[in-house]
């Protein structure tokens, strides 16, 4: 694949997956209200606001990457409605008038809900809320196209992360206490590893597919905080909660092996904080 068409430029993740496909020479055309400021000769951005489901026809798009659509913000089920499940809906009218013959999907571990075990691609999806509900009959609609990679992703880390981590970074450098459960987990990823991930994913298979990402191996919660301290050289007192370990639910990450090497939760941070101050 050499042309990619990529929804949502402007946020971290669609920026930060374009970033390494033009640093590949890949042909990359992204799609925004506002500038994504992306200055290569392998970049085009195309001015268009998704609501009005008028993205200018382009032949020879080889894989779309639909990355734009509300993240987990408790809004109202209408606007998740709306702003996912909508969307994707032009965006999969898209991919067919286009005869796009590959695309990418990303959706989100909350589409499984209140299912706490160790979760892979067959576990059971229970009473997921609103945001992880639209992005679950978003999938349903993608899957319509002949090869489609549906990518449910965990915490995606990177500058405009919110979160417990962009809250732990913030808490670190004003060195405020932070007061932490500590949780066995694997639930981040970088739009880096997305990107060699979609790259690795189509060179090898010619099928759609659902795959779960997230970190290998899982580490503690209060090893990562500890890592952030030391290279934010911060003098935050660190406290437990509780003092024995809690197990919060992480993913498994057999089927993604079979595609490509997860990268572990610290060569992921060490890409975080790169991002967060710029060095």
């Amino acid at each position: 694949m050499s042309i990619y068409l990529i929804t949502g430029i402007t946020s971290y993740v669609g920026k930060g997956i374009a970033t390494y496909l033009i640093g590949l020479k890949f042909k990359v055309y992204g799609v925004s209200r506002n500038n994504p400021e992306i200055n290569h000769d392998c970049f085009t951005w195309i001015k268009n606001d998704l609501y009005d489901d008028s993205i200018p026809d382009i032949s020879q798009i080889d894989c779309l990457i639909h990355c734009a659509g509300d993240g987990w913000y408790g809004k109202s089920s209408s606007h998740y409605l709306h702003a996912n499940c909508v969307i994707t809906d032009y965006i999969n009218q898209y991919i067919a008038r286009n005869n796009i013959q590959s695309c990418v999907f990303l959706s989100t571990i909350d589409v499984y809900g209140d299912n706490n075990n160790v979760l892979n691609e067959n576990s059971l999806i229970i009473n997921p809320k609103y945001y992880g509900l639209s992005k679950y009959y978003s999938e349903e609609i993608m899957s319509n196209n002949t090869k489609c990679l549906v990518l449910r992703l965990p915490s995606i880390l990177g500058k405009g992360t919110h979160g417990w981590m962009s809250e732990t970074v913030r808490k670190l450098i004003n060195h405020e206490p932070i007061f932490y459960t500590n949780t066995l987990t694997n639930l981040f990823t970088h739009p880096t590893f997305i990107a060699k991930l979609i790259i690795e994913y189509f060179g090898k298979n010619s099928d759609s597919a659902i795959l779960n990402v997230a970190a290998s191996p899982p580490i503690e919660s209060q090893l990562i905080i500890e890592y952030v301290k030391k290279h934010t050289s911060s003098n935050s007192m660190l406290k437990p909660i509780k003092k024995a370990l809690s197990k919060d639910y992480i993913i498994d990450t057999k089927n993604l092996e079979s595609i490509i090497k997860p990268m572990t939760i610290y060569q992921i941070l060490d890409l975080y904080l790169h991002d967060v101050f710029d060095v």
